[in-house]
């Protein structure tokens, strides 16, 4: 799929040089547009027969057409684009846009502005369909290519539209038309028999695997597309059941469920690959798939090394309907291959029974080779394997320490009774240590909010970059009880935990509103570092995480869009202050983040 859309998007910028020339192949007639050379206006009869037949709110794309023909630099107009048209809903159909964003399309800039206006334009959907439509069969190839392409993002975005047969298309002499049929068979289109067969030939030919092949055109097609994939799943060679089956993993979930019986019977393929491809098929069930139970024990016992795997994935996905598994899964523990018994060891966590058993295997597993998988399975337990979870903690080997607070961060919130062991740890000398137990606290959340002070008093030993990783990421886990000890170390009057404290606001989202008053103080800081993360923490702001009726009731969703009136105010008083910074580096992200801020 990557690799089709770099080529469609390749195409349209190949093709812009050559748009002009599609419109001046208009019919000529009283009623038609004449020929659209670069630097026209577009005309009203260039976009008339794409006028929506009911009334639509304008208001989004009038504000953007508002901004594409000001006057500003193009960096302002491009950075407009990035963070706001891309960003945006699906714009209205507005007559005066679409003409401007056909003249950039016509002009001579490229870049990021040409594939935006190409973008908002597509985003206007069926109304625009008309003006593309007539030019599929354009005896200008480079026109009809961009036709297609338009066509085919419409089509991908839901839009009924006309388009030549697809087997026209996958045929076609031109190489790029052929790779955009195949970019759009990929998405799924209606069974036509003749097109499926050509697909079934072409998979029979060339059934070397691939994500993206014939065989998945197939698998899109609907039931009588995979009942073909099935025909196949019986072939004598053994290379085009492994392509059917690989095939039918990449059908929808319906479809796959309504052929589970087949599946079992390739489970029972000769040939590995295909047996790893029909169990790899099941595992798009996610872990509804208690029918496959037996079928999967018998895999997971198997030598090859793909099957295994991919059994073992769906054991652990079933959970605890999967308790059957768990002597074979004790079994695996012993495995030669270190990357099957961590695999066993996380599926035993995720069974979560038999812990008299489990647990202890588990905990020995820790002490022979500090398996974190292992640490992270007896954490899974919960209360359940507290005992052994504090023995490691307890450990005389490092290392075995190390996985002990592996297992408290794999229990969450339950883990909250040891956040009391875990201060001298964030205390002590052992680097290693200390960023464990930061993470540990903030993987239990707000229950170890006793930590803070701790946390906060290590960031002020102005260490490497890493512990402030560590730390704001924990902090915000912490909950709203950091930010007041965090306001306070914003406030030091030393010049380190300043530095780091202002660092650690910026991973604070939304929330660091909270420290505005600290952050206004801190750009007359005499450290251009700290006023730069200052910039930065006010920059997070507009980052931050909208909830679904925000989202809905807002006219636009991009970042920044949805900030109340007075923090606005605050943020671009903050900012505007930040620009006449005397470090250039200051001023220039600054000045980025007001474009956001103007933008929205």
């Amino acid at each position: 799929m990557r690799a089709a859309a770099l080529a469609a998007v390749l195409l349209l910028a190949a093709s812009y040089l050559v748009f002009g020339a599609w419109w001046q192949g208009q019919n000529a007639s009283d009623t038609s547009p004449g020929p659209l050379k670069t630097g026209d206006t577009a005309g009203p009869e260039l976009t008339g027969r794409a006028t929506p037949t009911t009334p639509v709110d304008t208001t989004v794309a009038e504000a953007l057409h508002a901004a594409l023909i000001g006057k500003g630099p193009k960096e302002q107009r491009r950075i407009f684009l990035d963070r706001s048209l891309a960003g945006t809903a699906p714009v209205p159909y507005y007559e005066p846009l679409a003409r401007h964003l056909i003249e950039l399309l016509l002009g001579k800039e490229r870049g990021a502005l040409w594939y935006y206006s190409f973008s908002c334009l597509v985003s206007m959907g069926q109304p625009v369909a008309p003006l593309f439509e007539s030019q599929v069969d354009s005896e200008d190839g480079d026109a009809r290519r961009l036709a297609l392409a338009v066509l085919i993002a419409l089509r991908r975005e839901g839009v009924a539209v006309s388009l030549p047969p697809m087997l026209d298309l996958i045929e076609d002499a031109d190489a790029y038309v052929r790779q955009l049929a195949w970019g759009l068979l990929y998405r799924g289109v209606p069974y036509e028999d003749a097109l499926a067969q050509r697909m079934l030939g072409h998979m029979q030919r060339n059934p070397a695997p691939g994500q993206w092949s014939a065989g998945t055109a197939l698998a899109q097609m609907g039931p009588k597309g995979v009942a073909l994939l099935l025909g196949e799943l019986k072939a004598a060679d053994a290379r085009r059941r492994l392509a059917a089956a690989r095939s039918i993993g990449q059908a929808p979930l319906d479809e796959i469920r309504a052929v589970f019986a087949e599946l079992m019977l390739a489970m029972e393929d000769p040939a590995p690959d295909v047996r790893e491809w029909a169990i790899r098929a099941l595992s798009r069930f996610e872990g509804d798939c208690a029918a496959c139970l037996p079928a999967l024990l018998k895999t997971a016992q198997e030598s090859d090394f793909g099957i295994v795997q991919a059994s073992l994935r769906i054991l652990g996905e079933m959970g605890p309907a999967a308790e059957a598994a768990v002597p074979l899964l004790l079994e695996r523990l012993q495995d030669d291959d270190p990357r099957l018994v961590s695999q066993a060891a996380g599926v035993l966590g995720a069974i979560h029974a038999r812990a008299a058993v489990v647990l202890p295997a588990l905990a020995a597993l820790v002490r022979e080779d500090t398996s974190d998988a292992a640490a992270r399975a007896i954490g899974a337990f919960g209360p359940e394997g507290w005992e052994y979870a504090v023995a490691l903690l307890h450990d005389d080997d490092e290392d075995v320490r190390y996985s002990g607070l592996t297992a408290f961060q794999a229990m969450g919130a339950s883990a909250a009774p040891i956040v009391p062991e875990l201060l001298p740890l964030i205390r002590g000398d052992d680097h290693s240590m200390a960023l464990r137990a930061i993470e540990t606290a903030g993987a239990i959340g707000p229950g170890a909010k006793g930590a803070i002070p701790a946390i906060l008093e290590r960031l002020a030993w102005g260490e490497e970059d890493l512990p402030v990783k560590v730390a704001g990421p924990a902090l915000v886990r912490l909950g709203p009880a950091a930010e007041g000890p965090l306001r306070q170390a914003l406030r030091s009057s030393d010049h380190q935990t300043r530095s780091q404290a202002v660092r650690v606001v910026a991973f604070f989202l939304g929330r660091a509103q909270f420290a505005f008053p600290e952050l206004e103080t801190l750009l007359t800081d005499k450290d251009a570092t700290v006023r730069l993360h200052a910039v930065y923490a006010a920059g997070a702001v507009l980052q931050q995480p909208v909830d679904l009726a925000v989202r809905l009731a807002a006219p636009r969703t991009a970042p920044g869009a949805h900030l109340e009136l007075a923090v606005r105010k605050r943020l671009r008083s903050l900012l505007e202050r930040a620009r006449e910074d005397e470090d250039e580096t200051v001023r220039r992200q600054s000045e980025a983040y007001l474009r956001t801020l103007d933008a929205t």
